[in-house]
């Protein structure tokens, strides 16, 4: 037997909500023993596999792959009433159906199976087993779904990890896939994968690399994009026909029950379906039952994060999951994709980080197949805050435009400039206001600028640019310490008065305000604002407020100044002359005519000095 998909347990290390893994029945008649990985039941305790983790997405597997028979193997000790359920949505309503009942009863830990074929279905849906218990003290202790069929492909998996100075994560990931992996005989992929961990620090311990399938590349501080492409590089010139690549986020939290479901699938792929990508969800790390997006779509320069805060728990968003939908790009914090989109003519983009994973998958990507249980959990981009992101996000924009958008013009261009500026002009950020300057500036030098550019020099260049910031305990040394009391009055500020709105527009959001009208009482010499949540409103009438990173634990002050509102004001009018005056168009045309130049492997190689 061909395993396709294992019943996956929670672990304490992973994720310990039972509603993601297996529902109980409410009677504390089923218990999980998380030491044992077990589940012990007293008469009548019900176990339900509709969950994120262990339905069977049989849709998926019908349309995709050669699979049309399942064989369901439950290892059990005791007396069971056993049901296979289809579960499907009508109307938005989840409605199930009993399709196999039979009995289990054994005196002993012993192991069940009995198939069924699903190939006459007419509805989209999930299959999923359903346990009751008929004695006391009855155990389940795993299984899953199996084929008797043999692969039809021949499947070889090269993951990638790119990391810049997280040791931490890494070693617990290298721990992880030598556990689950590579020193695990019951594995299924252990042979058939090898794992690249790039290291643009050029930090990390080579004698945790202590297994043949694991392998360290020193790398130069090139972004992820640097990072993920010498990995594929790495991956290309290998000697060991890999058939797929796999990316994945050094800082995400992967269930390597991921990578396994993974190559099951790819290894029956029907031939007409060889070149899909397979698309792994993103969970919150903090909230782990909420999804992030489920891949992305990119149109009409707006971002569309594809079912996006599902709660993973409910049976009907589990299915409506299920459901088919266009996808643009995946990120690549779990991105699996065949080798017959990567060659030598067709790496990434020199983007450094941030539209990178978009731009391939945009130019790659006929199909991207994503399904439950098939994820990653990282933490939320709204609640993190990077000054730096600020070139790098415009500036790959900007590229993205003038390679998929031809209805983005340079009055666009303008647009996007003139409110970039303002949204940093009124937070008083005017290091960053310098960053939107460099971005449309180096984006306007087209093709030439990331052929003659070293993204390692530049990134530091870019740091330069980056307020210091301050931790709490520093901060505590200077007139502007952290109190959460200031910041919580931020956080309820309300949306003025119509007649304050007005105030606000005339005077430039306070800038143009005589002294006399700001805050004058004690408690308003400062105020305090998280750098990821700023709003204009928490700056109107202040000189200074301090800006903090609440997960950093850091932050810096920030003033009012009215030059750098002048100069910038004389800096806006003469890029955007230059923009609207054939600059934004010539470089448009470079990206268009000689992008391929910077997707070459000689390009990456000369790049990357290697």
């Amino acid at each position: 037997m061909f395993r396709l998909q294992a019943f996956t347990m929670p672990k304490a290390e992973i994720c310990i909500d039972n509603d993601m893994y297996f529902r109980l029945s409410d009677d504390d008649k089923v218990y999980y023993n998380f030491e044992l990985g077990e589940y012990k039941f007293q008469t009548g305790g019900v176990l339900q596999g509709n969950t994120y983790f262990n339905s069977f997405s049989s849709s998926n597997w019908l349309k995709y792959t050669v699979i049309n028979e399942i064989q369901i193997q439950l290892i059990l000790k005791g007396s069971f009433e056993v049901s296979l359920v289809k579960e499907f949505l009508v109307e938005g309503t989840p409605l199930k159906k009993t399709v196999k009942k039979l009995y289990a009863n054994s005196s002993e830990k012993t192991s069940f199976t009995f198939n069924y074929s699903y190939l006459l279905d007419q509805f989209e849906g999930i299959y999923f087993i359903e346990l009751k218990a008929l004695t006391n003290d009855s155990y389940f202790y795993g299984g899953g779904f199996f084929t008797t069929k043999a692969p039809e492909n021949n499947i070889r998996i090269g993951a990638i990890f790119c990391t810049f100075k997280r040791e931490k994560f890494i070693a617990k990931n290298l721990l992880l896939f030598k556990q689950e992996f590579f020193f695990n005989t019951d594995s299924q992929v252990k042979n058939f994968l090898e794992l690249y961990v790039i290291d643009n620090a050029q930090t990390l311990d080579p004698d945790l690399f202590d297994c043949h399938h694991l392998h360290l590349i020193k790398n130069k501080n090139v972004g992820g994009a640097g990072g993920f492409t010498r990995g594929m590089i790495e991956v290309l010139k290998s000697k060991q026909n890999f058939s797929h690549i796999l990316l994945m986020d050094d800082d995400a939290l992967t269930d390597t029950n991921s990578i396994e479901k993974t190559y099951s699938f790819l290894s029956f792929l029907k031939r007409e379906h060889m070149d899909v990508f397979v698309g792994g969800s993103t969970l919150r790390l903090d909230k782990q039952t909420i999804q992030l997006e489920s891949g992305a779509v990119w149109n009409n320069n707006l971002l569309y994060n594809i079912k996006q805060n599902l709660d993973l728990t409910s049976e009907k968003d589990i299915l409506f999951n299920e459901l088919e939908e266009s996808r643009s790009y995946n990120a690549w914090v779990f991105a699996c994709f065949p080798m017959c989109k990567i060659d030598e003519k067709n790496l990434p983009l020199p983007l450094f980080v941030r539209g990178d994973d978009m731009e391939y998958g945009m130019r790659n990507a006929n199909k991207i197949v994503t399904m439950n249980g098939i994820c990653a959990w990282h933490m939320p981009l709204h609640n993190t805050y990077s000054a730096f992101m600020t070139y790098y996000v415009l500036r790959n924009q900007l590229v993205l435009n003038a390679l998929y958008d031809k209805d983005f013009s340079s009055k666009a261009a303008v647009k996007l400039l003139k409110n970039s500026i303002k949204h940093e002009l009124l937070l008083f950020r005017y290091d960053n206001v310098k960053l939107v300057f460099k971005a449309f500036k180096d984006f306007l030098l087209g093709v030439p600028f990331f052929l003659e550019t070293d993204g390692e020099s530049l990134h530091k260049v870019i740091m330069k640019s980056v307020p210091q910031m301050l931790d709490f305990n520093e901060l505590s040394r200077t007139p502007y310490p952290f109190i959460y009391a200031k910041l919580e009055v931020s956080k309820n500020q309300r949306t003025p008065q119509k007649w304050k709105n007005i105030l606000r527009l005339i005077t430039l959001n306070g800038y143009l305000l005589p002294s006399f009208l700001y805050k004058k009482q004690p408690q308003d010499n400062y105020g305090i604002v998280e750098l990821a949540a700023a709003r204009p409103i928490n700056f109107f009438r202040r000189k200074r407020v301090l800006q903090v990173d609440l997960i950093k634990n850091k932050g810096y002050l920030t003033e009012l100044n009215r030059s750098e509102l002048i100069k910038a004001s004389i800096e806006f009018v003469k890029l955007s002359l230059k923009i609207r005056t054939g600059a934004y168009q010539k470089a448009v045309e470079s990206y268009q005519l000689h992008v391929n130049e910077l997707r070459t492997i000689s390009f990456w190689k000369n790049y990357l000095n290697i």
